[in-house]
């Protein structure tokens, strides 16, 4: 089963000649449960604006955001859905905000052993879950703003990577949630953005 976790039976000597048996665990890394996919259909908003207070947050309503699937951005072979850059190409959009929403019942709430994000982005990004930040990556700390590039430059292999990073599963809740991402770009003339990301976990059999 993709994910599960098997359990074996590992027996320690006890006094008197008895042993002891405990459960462990050996995660399928190599097959997790997947609540978002890469290619996921996300909703965005790419206007240069910043967005309307609470957009990290779960209850927060896009509906008025535009929707498209990952890869979202521009400038490479790769883009499924297209993001403008502003009407001046020495003055593109610093920065770029994504919505995805899922759902979690308890029951798999209670089994979940781990949970981590894979995440392609051009430049920098940080990642909130139900509006808790999770992931800050190649941006600065303290506030950022829609005017707040990227500390560096992603090169060409960082463009195409995937980079994992491990979340605490505590940020979860049972029922509804959501994950909200900022990609910010490293310069007002960058030749591109780009953004995908995977949300994946293992879990415990039953």
């Amino acid at each position: 089963v993709a994910g599960a976790a098997v359990a074996d039976l590992v027996a320690s000597g006890g006094s008197g000649g008895g042993h002891t048996f405990s459960l462990v665990y050996a995660l399928d890394k190599l097959n997790p449960f997947s609540l978002i996919a890469e290619g996921a259909v996300w909703k965005y908003l790419g206007n240069g604006l910043l967005p309307a207070p609470g957009w990290q947050d779960a209850g927060f309503d896009d509906s008025a955001w535009a929707s498209g699937p990952a890869v979202l951005g521009y400038g490479d072979a790769s883009v499924a859905t297209t993001l403008s850059f502003g009407g001046d190409a020495d003055n593109k959009h610093a920065a770029y905000y994504f919505r995805q929403a899922f759902n979690l019942d308890a029951g798999e709430l209670s089994l979940m052993d781990s949970l981590r994000v894979r995440m392609r982005r051009d430049d920098g990004a940080i990642i909130y879950i139900n509006g808790t930040e999770v992931v800050r990556d190649n941006l600065p700390d303290g506030e950022v703003d829609n005017t707040t590039f990227a500390d560096v430059t992603a090169n060409v292999v960082d463009e195409g990577t995937y980079f994992e990073f491990d979340i605490d599963p505590s940020v979860l809740r049972d029922g509804d949630n959501s994950i909200a991402v900022e990609v910010h770009q490293t310069n007002a003339t960058s030749s591109d953005i780009i953004f995908d990301l995977a949300l994946e976990y293992q879990r415990r059999s039953g």
